[in-house]
């Protein structure tokens, strides 16, 4: 959900009800996450390629509300290293589709063979982020060889920094 004015605290929870409902999300997997996230001693956020632009965004959304998190860009290489920091206080939130990025299943597989927590993002239960994660929230409707459902991606991670940002506002509990 994209705030472009301020929400009253009802507003929001119809329209994250209505998140809920329209994107098949499972609102136990989502709270679990935002709970995680919102718990976490730090919070590692790694994706490349189109899913870049969501770990931008939520680490952008984190940072304008006072919440620390390191984003993973890879910038000279150094993505691995850079989550190789991350231990078992900490949560990863690793974002990926078709075609799965190497760099950001490394990362999940070292912070979760680290003990630490890891949410994924992506397209399906047989992604290869899965085996890794803690908790997996799949975004509906892509189908292979397509581009990826942008829109539902970009709400599952907007709720979530919100969620984060502002405990108060949500239906977790």
């Amino acid at each position: 959900i994209i705030f472009f004015h301020p929400l009253k605290h009802h507003q929001f929870l119809s329209l994250q009800h209505r998140f809920y409902q329209r994107q098949k999300i499972d609102q136990k997997h989502f709270c679990d996450a935002a709970d995680h996230l919102a718990n976490a001693r730090e919070i590692y956020v790694t994706a490349q390629h189109a899913a870049f632009a969501h770990a931008t965004l939520f680490s952008w959304t984190l940072l304008r509300h006072h919440r620390q998190c390191h984003l993973l860009d890879n910038s000279g290489g150094f993505a691995l290293r850079q989550s190789e920091l991350a231990g078992p206080l900490d949560t990863t939130l690793a974002i990926s589709f078709q075609p799965y990025q190497p760099s950001v299943v490394q990362a999940a597989k070292a912070h979760s063979e680290r003990g630490g927590t890891v949410i994924s993002i992506t397209d399906s239960q047989l992604s290869p982020l899965a085996r890794y994660s803690t908790i997996l929230l799949e975004v509906p409707g892509r189908e292979q060889n397509t581009e990826h459902n942008f829109a539902a991606a970009t709400c599952i991670v907007q709720s979530l920094a919100m969620a984060i940002a502002n405990p108060n506002l949500t239906t977790c509990t």
